[in-house]
């Protein structure tokens, strides 16, 4: 596969993104159920406005919130009074079980939240992050619209469908394509996703500005 593009996404865990990084997606964590909201949101969120767009280093970005069933609107309030609203912004529910906490099928929560969140984005700028394991067990019923970014430790992406897969946790310990990072500066090694595609392919799925061809 000759174009793919590739983005790490960061937490607290990781340093607050800063001129080193060079490419041209980001997704950080804004926050979690109803209260948590992760320190380092809004300093990466400023950055990553004033980095994208036309002319920009980065042709967007986004913000992932960690779902946990229940208090819908509650959640979707906590992730948009901690990250701004801009055509560039890509908003990615996190979806796990949490090693049994959440289960059963809970597609009506997070669909609601995910409803939510595209009144205030449209739907192409939403997405849904799983494994194969969570996403059968935990959101069987997921809308066609809401694209799946697939979390799968390995050389070989996973089944079909989904729109992104995140391949590394960073670790040596899995296996990764030949040549694919597991590392972004000023972060490390840190979670990284890949797109196969253009950077404009990648910018109409994730429903963002285009970018220019490079």
């Amino acid at each position: 596969m000759t174009n793919v593009v590739f983005w790490p996404d960061v937490s607290s865990y990781q340093v607050n993104v800063n001129d080193q990084f060079t490419r041209q997606f980001l997704m950080f964590k804004v926050s979690e159920g109803t209260t948590y909201v992760d320190p380092k949101a809004v300093a990466n969120g400023a950055w990553c406005t004033a980095n994208s767009g036309p002319g920009k280093k980065m042709v967007g970005y986004g913000g992932y919130h960690v779902w946990w069933p229940g208090n819908e609107q509650a959640q979707a309030n906590l992730f948009f009074a901690n990250v701004k609203l801009s055509p560039y912004l890509v908003a990615m529910i996190d979806v796990e079980s949490w090693g049994g906490k959440i289960k059963g099928d809970n597609s009506a929560s997070i669909t609601a939240l995910a409803n939510l969140f595209a009144a205030k984005l449209g739907q192409r700028r939403v997405k849904v992050y799983a494994n194969q394991g969570d996403l059968t067990a935990l959101y069987p019923k997921r809308p066609a619209w809401l694209g799946v970014i697939k979390a799968s430790y390995s050389s070989q992406a996973p089944a079909e469908p989904w729109v992104g897969w995140q391949y590394t946790d960073g670790s040596t310990n899995w296996p990764i394509p030949n040549g694919w990072p597991r590392s972004t500066p000023p972060f490390g090694n840190c979670d990284h996703n890949a797109y196969y595609g253009t950077v404009q392919q990648f910018a109409a799925e994730y429903g963002i500005a285009p970018a220019k061809a490079t």
